[in-house]
């Protein structure tokens, strides 16, 4: 069984699609979301090691910065690692993401910084 598990909220479905492929070669268990709401109900029901938001609806509420600091808030900590993908870096990084990706990311990088970031949990529990 998995034991390392990434949720990825994303309304692009292509770029849904390449990220749930390459977490899935990389042995993760992957939990997959169009709708940022559905995506923070399962996130307060089952916290998973690493999430991952692209949300590209302009003007769809809540936007990918709103739905980062409810993340953080319902989770209630820092520890898990949220990277946004967004063309607005200092608005991601204020809004509590631990990594930000351009939209015109390297999948390679994204999932080095999953392995660094899975890494150090494992380091700070044992």
């Amino acid at each position: 069984m998995k034991s390392r598990r990434v949720v990825i909220i994303c309304d692009d479905l292509s770029i849904s699609a390449v990220l749930k492929y390459y977490f899935e070669t990389q042995d993760y268990s992957v939990g997959e979301y169009t709708s940022s709401m559905s995506g923070l109900e399962e996130c307060k029901a089952n916290p998973p090691d690493i999430i991952i938001i692209l949300y590209s609806s302009l003007g769809s509420p809540p936007d990918e910065f709103t739905l980062c600091r409810a993340l953080r808030e319902i989770l209630n900590e820092k520890t898990t690692p949220i990277f946004l993908i967004s063309t607005f870096r200092d608005k991601a990084i204020e809004s509590g993401a631990s990594e930000w990706f351009d939209i015109v990311f390297n999948i390679e990088e994204i999932g080095t910084c999953a392995a660094v970031h899975i890494k150090k949990k494992e380091e700070r529990s044992s």
